[in-house]
């Protein structure tokens, strides 16, 4: 983009003119009026701004100077430098003697804007780059008929980023909690874009994807942590999910694969009602809760359909949830539900009496857990368990 254009130009001219009260002209490098308070000058040669831009200083137009020179009235134009180069000229009408300061003021104060504007085309040109880049690093290898070539083409673009693809990210893919505004990304993806810069460059990548999704790819060594501080007071806001990392994958493969993890992850979190999922915690449920419906896993799953529909208390469900957590052992199953072995025993008769599909045969705890993962309760049926169950650190 050229650093003074039609609408810039007339944008000053507008800027200025507010406060001013004097008719401004705004000129190109050819010298050809581009922004006017005279919308009937547009388009004409203003050979004062020539003049300004050739000598490089201000030059001042009196009545008779008016006169000789074409399209030209009596007032200041002075030359617009932006970064050691003359683009254009500003011209201000009027009486030279009253408008010798203004002129000095108004050129400054259109630099300033000129400026503005190509930092804000920097910053909007780097960031189509950077969302195109990430694109192309989690691209799905199936879909990249020339990976080498790929490859070389997203470290080209990398560089020129000040970007380091050797240091390892991992993927998250953020969305608008319910009745959240999609708008919010964009507030997401301004302050990821704030945080302090790693050693290889941002600390955290993204992208608009889809219509309401953001996929962030957050380097080492703040990871995910460092990015979802990073959002402040918008995280409570947003659901994520994230993904894996695959150190021993080579790193075209890697972070597609990250990608694909922290998809599930997002998509078991929506169905569970979460705010948040990571897939690392326990890829199993989050595969088995991504499966997609059709008629063989809803055979497969029926047992515990059969039972959520007959257990309407869940006491049967969450005698389930603490079985499956302590690999079930009987004793630290009954202890967690502070509940008698015989009690439990009874139970687990009952899970699969109604279930068709018993608990403590490893084909039916199979079937119950494939329906179970799929229930929102799922997750906090089962977290008391895994808090209990953990290690200490």
């Amino acid at each position: 983009m050229a650093a003074l254009d039609r609408a810039l130009a007339q944008r000053i001219t507008d800027r200025v003119m507010e406060t001013l009260g004097h008719n401004v002209n705004v000129m190109d490098a050819a010298g050809t009026i581009i922004g006017s308070g005279d919308p009937a000058r547009l388009g004409e040669t203003h050979e004062g701004a020539l003049l300004a831009i050739s000598r490089r200083r201000t030059v001042e137009v009196d009545e008779a100077a008016g006169r000789r020179l074409r399209g030209v009235r009596p007032g200041v134009n002075v030359p617009l430098v932006h970064r050691g180069e003359v683009v254009g000229a500003v011209g201000v009408t009027g009486d030279p003697e009253q408008l010798r300061e203004v002129g000095r003021l108004l050129a400054t104060t259109a630099e300033l804007m000129v400026e503005q504007a190509r930092v804000l085309d920097d910053a909007a040109w780097r960031r189509r780059r950077t969302e195109a880049l990430v694109r192309a690093l989690v691209a799905d290898p199936a879909d990249v008929p020339d990976r080498p070539a790929a490859a070389h083409a997203a470290a080209v673009r990398a560089d020129e980023l000040g970007i380091d693809l050797a240091v390892p990210r991992v993927a998250l893919v953020l969305e608008p909690l319910e009745g959240e505004p999609a708008t919010l990304l964009r507030d997401a993806q301004r302050a990821l874009d704030a945080a302090p810069a790693a050693g290889g460059g941002p600390s955290a990548l993204s992208a608009l994807v889809e219509s309401e999704q953001l996929l962030v790819l957050a380097a080492d060594p703040r990871g995910a942590d460092g990015a979802l501080r990073d959002l402040g007071p918008l995280r409570a806001r947003v659901r994520v999910g994230v993904g894996a990392r695959f150190s021993d994958l080579p790193a075209d493969l890697a972070l597609p694969r990250s990608h694909r993890t922290a998809l599930a992850a997002l998509r078991a979190a929506r169905r569970a009602g979460l705010p948040e999922r990571r897939y690392a915690d326990d890829p199993t449920t989050v595969l088995l809760a991504d499966l997609p419906d059709d008629w063989r896993l809803t055979e497969v799953a029926a047992p515990w359909a059969r039972l959520a529909e007959a257990d309407r208390h869940g006491v049967l469900a969450a005698t389930f949830a603490a079985y499956v957590v302590h690999g079930g052992d009987l004793a630290a199953c009954g202890e967690a539900l502070a509940v008698h072995r015989n009690t439990l025993r009874y139970r687990l008769d009952r899970l699969a009496a109604l279930s068709g599909a018993d608990a403590r045969d490893p084909l039916g705890s199979t079937r119950l857990l494939l329906g179970a993962v799929r229930d929102p309760r799922w997750p906090t049926l089962v977290q008391p368990h895994e808090e209990r169950a953990a290690p200490p650190v």
